[in-house]
């Protein structure tokens, strides 16, 4: 016995503007409905735009920080220059790089003032050695430090050298409760032509506030321009929601009218098969009735055997055609529901020697478009088994899943490569009729098939 394959090979019967459709609504479509897919649309649109201007706001705080940043240290790098050159350098005397104390006191007071004015938190002159040859923090002058690597960058190249400080360095033990700052080092030249270096600190607060003005100048260029935009977008936007909108009623009223026209024209089909057809055969057999009893009185048996042989043929078109009238518009799917149409449906497959099984959930309350629907692609689907794939087992399942309802139609007959099938080809309009009913309730039929492992299909349609 062959099993039914699982999904290896596909054919999904969806068109290009329907894909991923599995939680839409149902046809018909209330204009309260209408109102909330609107709202969610244009609220969808003013929740982006407000992403969009939070992003932006914090990528140019950032920007703006950085620019804060490389602002303040090439100020601090012109102010250390300047100082070095007007003010230092004249003052490193030898008596000073010997510690004399009244060559410190003489700088201490020139520098106090300058400190005071241009913003320097402090400042330090560094041997290459390490050794502090002044400072104006008390108690460094004439010490010994480490210098960073930094300094001795500066040392090494000539060139002035900034940056943001470490404070868990030894040399900025005494800085660490003052938070961040910027460190400049200046190489210089004392009057003897030792090389030395000359260092300030500068309050990170400096950057915060460059940062802060940058943005404020910046920001309003940036966002007005963008809220602006988003407001003349709004309306067009509300509008295209409004469009689609009314679209997707349209399309869901148009289905509706369909289906119904359908079933109208299946029931003034099956009615017209009934009271003419059927009617006029049935009256052919009681004349064929009629006739070969004359025949048996006269004793013509080979036309006794050849009416009477008219009569079966006769009776057995009139099953068929009354079978084909309740298949086109089964009367139990609207008196009975669709359990009760899909149990019948499958109790004539077993007739045919397919052992057919149901598994329909307790329970299961769906509108009548999506009966019909379910109905009939449960309809095409098994006639195709019963005609077409010499299978021996047959199963039918109605499932529930979150917002929506599936139907799954599976056997273990010979199956068929679906990639060689198109709608154009013979045999394969069943298959198209079932994919366009599933696409203009706005849901999704797949199916998987291969050859000699039957097949299995899928259908899922929105509540």
């Amino acid at each position: 016995m062959n099993r039914i394959a699982p999904p290896d090979i596909a054919f999904t019967g969806r068109r290009p503007m329907a894909l991923n459709l599995r939680r839409l609504r149902a046809p018909s479509i209330s204009q309260s409905g209408n109102r909330s897919v609107v709202a969610r649309s244009v609220a969808q649109f003013v929740l982006a735009g407000l992403v969009a201007l939070v992003v932006l706001t914090v990528a140019s705080l950032i920007a703006s920080r950085r620019v804060g940043t490389s602002e303040a240290i090439r100020d601090a790098t012109e102010r250390t220059t300047v100082l070095s050159r007007t003010v230092v350098e004249e003052r490193l005397t030898p008596e000073l790089l010997r510690g004399d104390p009244e060559a410190q006191s003489a700088l201490a007071y020139r520098m106090g003032g300058i400190i005071t004015t241009e913003s320097f938190m402090h400042i330090r002159v560094w041997a290459d050695d390490g050794l502090i040859i002044y400072s104006d923090q008390e108690g460094l002058t004439g010490t010994m430090g480490e210098l960073s690597s930094e300094a001795q960058k500066a040392f090494a190249t000539g060139e002035i050298v900034a940056e943001v400080s470490e404070l868990e360095e030894a040399e900025n033990a005494l800085e660490r409760d003052q938070g961040r700052l910027l460190e400049v080092y200046q190489p210089v030249t004392a009057l003897d032509g030792t090389e030395l270096l000359f260092e300030t600190y500068d309050s990170f607060s400096h950057v915060d506030e460059n940062a802060r003005q940058i943005w404020w100048k910046f920001l309003p260029a940036v966002l007005i321009p963008l809220a602006l935009l988003q407001l003349v977008q709004l309306p067009f936007a509300l509008r295209l929601a409004r469009k689609v909108e009314r679209a997707q009623s349209e399309r869901a009223e148009l289905l509706e009218r369909v289906i119904t026209a359908s079933d109208g024209e299946r029931k003034s089909i099956a009615h017209d098969l009934h009271d003419g057809a059927v009617q006029d055969l049935a009256g052919v057999g009681y004349a064929l009735s009629v006739v070969s009893d004359r025949a048996k009185g006269s004793g013509d048996h080979r036309s006794v055997e050849l009416l009477d042989n008219l009569q079966v043929d006769v009776r057995r078109s009139i099953k068929s055609l009354r079978s084909l009238f309740v298949e086109i518009y089964p009367p139990n799917l609207q008196r009975s529901g669709l359990h009760v149409a899909l149990s019948d449906l499958l109790a004539a497959v077993g007739g045919r020697g397919i052992d057919a099984r149901l598994d329909y959930p307790d329970g299961l309350e769906l509108s009548e478009e999506t009966n019909r629907i379910i109905y009939r692609v449960a309809q095409e689907a098994t006639r195709n088994v019963v005609r077409h794939a010499r299978a021996t087992q047959l199963k039918v399942e109605v499932g529930e899943v979150p917002g929506g309802v599936t139907l799954r139609v599976a056997d273990n007959g010979n199956g068929f490569d679906v990639s060689e099938r198109g709608d154009s080809k013979a045999g394969h309009f069943g298959l198209r009729i079932m994919r366009d009913l599933a696409v203009e309730a706005g849901g999704q039929l797949d199916i998987y098939s291969k050859h000699g492992v039957g097949t299995d299909l899928r259908l899922q349609l929105p509540r």
